[in-house]
Order: C-alpha cells, then sequence, then structure tokens
C-alpha cells in the first residue's frame, strides 16, 4: 500500500512539472484527438469507399470517376491534417520534455550544494552522476515519447471502439473478448518486465558508482597490486546488472511478437465470422442501425481491429518506460528530499548585485605576497604524498592550475571580507576544501596545509636546536680537554675527546699520526724498569689519511677493526711505538686541529632572543587563525594539537639554551 502511495506520489510531483506548460500541453492533447481521429477515420473510410464509390462502378456502363475523385482528395486532406498534428504534437512534446528535465536538473544540482558533506561520504560519486544522466534519460523517454504515445493510443482506442460499434455490435463482441486476452496477457508479463527495469536502475547506478571508485583509486589499486580483486567486484555487480537488464529487457521484447500473433489470430476470426454472418444474411446491429453486413463493412472492421490491438499493444510497451521512469524518478526525488544543511546566518550575508560588483573590484587589488606563494608551493609538494585514511599508501594528489588560480581568487575574497588588503598566512588554511578529492584524502590534507602554514618557524626552530647542540657539544669538549689536562682523567669512553687532540706524532710513515691527551700522560717512562704499555694503531674512521693510536684502561676495547697491537713508551718529547722514537709536537695554547667535525669553537648568537622571536610570531599565526571566521571549530583543534608540537620544541631549545649558558644538566 506503502508503495502505490509513493508511486502515485511521484506521479503526482511529475505531473505538476507540466503546470508551466499548461497551454502547451492542452495543444498538444488537441493534436493527439486529431491524430487518433485520422486513425480511425482511415479505417472506416474504406466502407464507404466500398459501398458507395467502387461497387456502384461496377454496375455502370457509363464509368464517372468524379464522385471518387472528390471522395479520395477529402480522405487525403484528412488524413494530411493527421500527419501535420502527429508531427506538431511530437515536435510540442519535445520541447516540454526538455524543458522540464533541465528544471529538474537545475533544482537537482542547486540542492546538491545545500547538501552537507556527509551525503557525499555515504553516498557514491557515480552513483550521484546516475541521477543527471540514467535517471533524467528515462524521464525523457517518459515525457517525450511515453505520454504522447499513451494519449494517443488511449483516444484511437476509444475512437476506433465507438467506430467499430458503428459498425457491427458482433464483431465488435469478439474484439472485446480478444481483448481481455490481451489483457491478461499484459499483465502477466509487463509485471514481470516492470519488476526488474527498476532492478535495473538500481543496478547501473551501483555499477557507475563502482567504476567511478575504481578510477579515483586506480592508484591505491595498482600499488597493492589488488587488479584481480577489482575485477571480481566489477564482475559481480556488472553480472548483477547483466541479469536485471536481461530478464527486463527479455519479457519486455517477447510482449510485442505475443501480441502481434495475437492481433493475427483476430483478424483472421474477425473475417472467418464476419464472411460467415454476410453469407448467412444475419441481422447486423449498429448504432448506425440495424442491416446487413457489407464486403465494404467487413473490410472495414477488419482494418478498425488491427487499429484497436495495435493501440494496446504499443500501451503495454510504453508501459515499461513508464515503470523505468518512474523508478528513476523516484531516485531523483530521493535526492530532491533529502535534508539540508540548516545555516540562520545566510540571509544576513546575503548582498546586492552593486555590492557584489564592487567588492569583485575591491578583491581583484587584494595583493598576494611571496610568503604565501611560498606557502603553496609547500603545499603543492605534500599533496605529492597524501596518506589515505586506514591505509599505509601514499596518494599523488594532482591539482589542475585552473584550481589552483581558482584557490588564489578565494584567499584573496577570503583577505578582503577580513578587511585586509593583502593576503595573510590565516586565510590559507580553509582551502584544503578545494584540495582534496576523496573523503579517506582529506584529514591528511588538512595536517599537510597545517604544517605548510608553520613550516618557516619550524625551519628557523630546527635551525636553531642544531646550532645549539653544536654550540653544546664544542663546550662540553673544551671542559672536558681542560679537566684532562689539568686532572690528568683516565676516562677512555670519554668520546668528547676524541673530537680534539692535543699532541701530534711527527714523522710517521703512515702520514700525521694523532694520540689522545689522556693516553699520552699515562703512559709508562721509557726505562727498563717499566714494562711498555700495549696500545692499538688503527686509521681514522673520520679521517683515513689519519692514523689514531690508543691505549685502553683494559683489553676490552683492544677489538677495533683493522687495528694493529703495538707497544708504546714516552719521554717528555717522544714517544716509543714498537722502541721505534717519534718526535711529539705540543700544540700551542689557543692551537687546534681541523678535523671532519668543524670547528670547535663556539658561535656568538643570542639564542633566547631568536626564541623569543620565533615564538611570538607562532603565537601570533595562532592568535588569527583562530580569529578567521572560515575556519571551523575542527580546523582550529587540529590547529591547537599541531601548535602545541611546535611549543614543545621551542621549550625543548630553550632548554638547551639554559645548558649552554649555566651548565644545567636537569
Amino acid at each position: 500500500m506503502s508503495a502505490a502511495k509513493d508511486t502515485k506520489g511521484t506521479v503526482k510531483r511529475l505531473l505538476g512539472y507540466l503546470s508551466a506548460y499548461k497551454l502547451r500541453f492542452i495543444f498538444v492533447v488537441i493534436c493527439i484527438a486529431v491524430s487518433a481521429a485520422t486513425v480511425a477515420y482511415s479505417a472506416v473510410f474504406i466502407q464507404d469507399l466500398i459501398d458507395d464509390y467502387i461497387t456502384p462502378l461496377l454496375t455502370q456502363s457509363q464509368v464517372d470517376f468524379t464522385g471518387l475523385k472528390q471522395y479520395l482528395i477529402k480522405v487525403a486532406v484528412i488524413l494530411f491534417a493527421g500527419a501535420i498534428a502527429a508531427y506538431l504534437y511530437n515536435r510540442f512534446m519535445v520541447v516540454i520534455g526538455q524543458g522540464i528535465l533541465k528544471k529538474i536538473r537545475d533544482e537537482m544540482f542547486s540542492h546538491m550544494q545545500k547538501l552537507p558533506i556527509r551525503y557525499f561520504d555515504t553516498h557514491a560519486h557515480g552513483d550521484i552522476m546516475s541521477h543527471y544522466t540514467n535517471d533524467t534519460d528515462t524521464l525523457r523517454q517518459m515525457i517525450s515519447q511515453s505520454i504522447p504515445q499513451l494519449l494517443n493510443s488511449v483516444m484511437t482506442i476509444v475512437v476506433v471502439f465507438i467506430s467499430m460499434l458503428s459498425i457491427s455490435f458482433w464483431l465488435t463482441l469478439i474484439v472485446v473478448a480478444f481483448v481481455f486476452i490481451i489483457l491478461k496477457v499484459i499483465g502477466s508479463v509487463a509485471g514481470r518486465s516492470g519488476k526488474y527495469f527498476i532492478k535495473q536502475q538500481v543496478s547501473l547506478g551501483d555499477v557507475n558508482g563502482y567504476v567511478e571508485e575504481m578510477i579515483n583509486g586506480q592508484k591505491v589499486v595498482k600499488v597493492f597490486c589488488h587488479e584481480e580483486q577489482a575485477k571480481e567486484g566489477f564482475d559481480l555487480k556488472n553480472g548483477e546488472l547483466c541479469v536485471n537488464a536481461t530478464k527486463a529487457n527479455s519479457y519486455a521484447n517477447i510482449l510485442m511478437p505475443i501480441l502481434n500473433n495475437i492481433g493475427f489470430i483476430l483478424y483472421v476470426v474477425v473475417a472467418i465470422v464476419g464472411g460467415a454472418l454476410a453469407i448467412s444474411g444475419v441481422t447486423n446491429i449498429s448504432l448506425t442501425g440495424v442491416s446487413v453486413l457489407t464486403l465494404g463493412a467487413i473490410a472495414s472492421f477488419l482494418q478498425l481491429s488491427r487499429s484497436f490491438v495495435n493501440p494496446i499493444s504499443q500501451v503495454s510497451q510504453q508501459l515499461n518506460f513508464v515503470v523505468m521512469a518512474i523508478a528513476g524518478a523516484e531516485r531523483i526525488f530521493e535526492l530532491l528530499d533529502e535534508e539540508v544543511e540548516e545555516n540562520d546566518e545566510v540571509g544576513k550575508w546575503q548582498i546586492t548585485d552593486e555590492e557584489y560588483r564592487l567588492w569583485q573590484e575591491e578583491i581583484v587589488r587584494v595583493t598576494v605576497p611571496m610568503t604565501i606563494l611560498a606557502c603553496i608551493t609547500e603545499i603543492r609538494q605534500g599533496l605529492g604524498k597524501v596518506e589515505v585514511q586506514g591505509s599505509e599508501v601514499h596518494r599523488n594528489v594532482y591539482v589542475s592550475d585552473r584550481r589552483w588560480k581558482n584557490i588564489v581568487r578565494l584567499l584573496k575574497a577570503s583577505a578582503f571580507v577580513h578587511g585586509r588588503t593583502e593576503v595573510t598566512l590565516p586565510d590559507l588554511l580553509p582551502v584544503y576544501h578545494c584540495l582534496w578529492s576523496e573523503p579517506d584524502e582529506r584529514t591528511d590534507i588538512r595536517q599537510i596545509v597545517i604544517r605548510s602554514l608553520f613550516a618557516s618557524y619550524v625551519k628557523e626552530i630546527s635551525s636553531i636546536s642544531r646550532a645549539l647542540k653544536s654550540d653544546l657539544k664544542v663546550s662540553r669538549v673544551r671542559e672536558a680537554l681542560e679537566k684532562a689536562r689539568k686532572q690528568g682523567d683516565r676516562r677512555d669512553d670519554d668520546l668528547l675527546i676524541v673530537d680534539h687532540f692535543y699532541y701530534q706524532v711527527e714523522n710517521h710513515g703512515t702520514g700525521n699520526t694523532y694520540i689522545f691527551i689522556v693516553d699520552y700522560r699515562n703512559l709508562k717512562e721509557y726505562n727498563p724498569k717499566n714494562a711498555p704499555a700495549t696500545g692499538m694503531m688503527y686509521a681514522d674512521p673520520q679521517n683515513p689519511k689519519q692514523t689514531i693510536i690508543r691505549v685502553f684502561s683494559g683489553t676490552a676495547k683492544l677489538g677495533e677493526q683493522g687495528a694493529e697491537r703495538v707497544t708504546l713508551y714516552r719521554d717528555d718529547r717522544n714517544l716509543y711505538i714498537n722502541g721505534v722514537r717519534f718526535p711529539m709536537r705540543r700544540l700551542q695554547r689557543g692551537e687546534q686541529q681541523q678535523l671532519w667535525l668543524g670547528n670547535v669553537t663556539l658561535t656568538d648568537r643570542d639564542y633566547e632572543q631568536e626564541l623569543e622571536t620565533v615564538n611570538a610570531a607562532v603565537e601570533k599565526l595562532f592568535r588569527e587563525l583562530q580569529g578567521n571566521m572560515f575556519i571551523s571549530e575542527e580546523d582550529k583543534t587540529e590547529v591547537g594539537k599541531y601548535v602545541a608540537l611546535v611549543r614543545k620544541e621551542i621549550a625543548w631549545a630553550r632548554v638547551d639554551v639554559r645548558k649552554l649558558r649555566y651548565g644545567d644538566e636537569s
């Protein structure tokens, strides 16, 4: 019962679109009536032609064709008028149909702009597109063809039925009996066809949606080698469409041959019965009176019987298209009936045409500084590797130059609305809505835009942090060297001292050879009473052209790869390697070796002031983003999360500043 109500409501809404074309549709109905009357007349005139003109001429010795000629001219004029009427109503129905379709498409598109994002997240884009293509095409078929055909057929049936009653009541009963048979066949076959036509429309929308999804996600399919699974999914949906379309069209296609054959049987039965009645001299009853069936009446009735059955067949055929069109209309009205996002602020933002023109002129004058262009470049680079939600796949999101131009116009409009003559960084955040193509890209693209907004400040903080760590390292090296020089510290694992060598071995066969101060100071003096120390000689891993000689406090660290075990003595000026003396030169105070790690000197920078400057810039941008009217609360929350990370990096850098200044290790 509910389905019937829905169908009636759908038909009523469709007919409501005809109100804009009321006068044209009335003219169409008149033309259809004329065409239907012409069809009936084309069958009836045969009786007059045979009985009133041809038969009398057969008995005349002097044949006069004047009357016949005039009659044929009259018939030709009537048939020509019918042809003109058919031409006009078909032309007018095309105009009416296309006008209604335009209005429906306009309404759909306008309504679609007001739908919430969740609708597009839950409906395949291909299925939505199917509303504009397949569903509207079924309406076109119904409005421009099915409706006029149905009206023409119904009027033809009525006029022809009256015409048959005017010829013979008995023969009309035979036709009516066959009509019941025809209606029974139509009800059985067309019902099944209509059911599968509805399923066909739904399946077609599913196939379109799946194909669109696969096209957009083709890179993901390729990366995961998902081609076979994608083909299996398509085969399943395409197979379902094939089954539904096959069954729908099978029932639709067998209907006409069945009805045609029933019509042929009816033709034969009417001819036999009519001939028998005429030969037997049975009294014929008709609307025109009581008489005997004539040859012309039988011939005319045979033609009328064909004209009566054919429209019924056409009605049954067009009913399939009507059912399919109603199914498409229901899908269209489902879209139009979707709840829109309510916005009470819309009225407040409405502007006049003059205001719009003036605003456009002002928006054009808004400038885009290089900082914004640099940020856009950063965003474009980030779009080459977008993380897809729920997957480890990275997607290259393409944004055309035309879209970027439109985005720049949006940036200018945002700056203008906020009362600025120049685009600033806060204007950039909302553009992520213009960059994503699929819902699963939205989250990461938003993060890309947020990171790009703060990219310059993050790079500056990173640069300050690297310089701080370098200065901290140099400071610790200097402290360690001074401690080793004054206290003779034997800490062999103090890697900080590796970066600086205080004594240099000269004239060694391998080139310049270095030794740590802590090792050299603790070597045994060259004396027969003292046993030599065991050391290791190996290539400097940071500079293969140099050789390192090292004495360890224990034997655990003697496994240096490529090392050579040597014996070591010393005196005040020489180093003895395997008993061979090598002069030592002590570097002068302030003289330092230039090694691979760079010069161990402190930079003269005010790190605290630098951090304060970049922190002030970050906080300023954060406040401006919070005050942008085009940024949602969700976006503000995500910005807050990222700024918290940036603040943490600044805090860690400030800790390093305290360590550098006060030696604070806590």
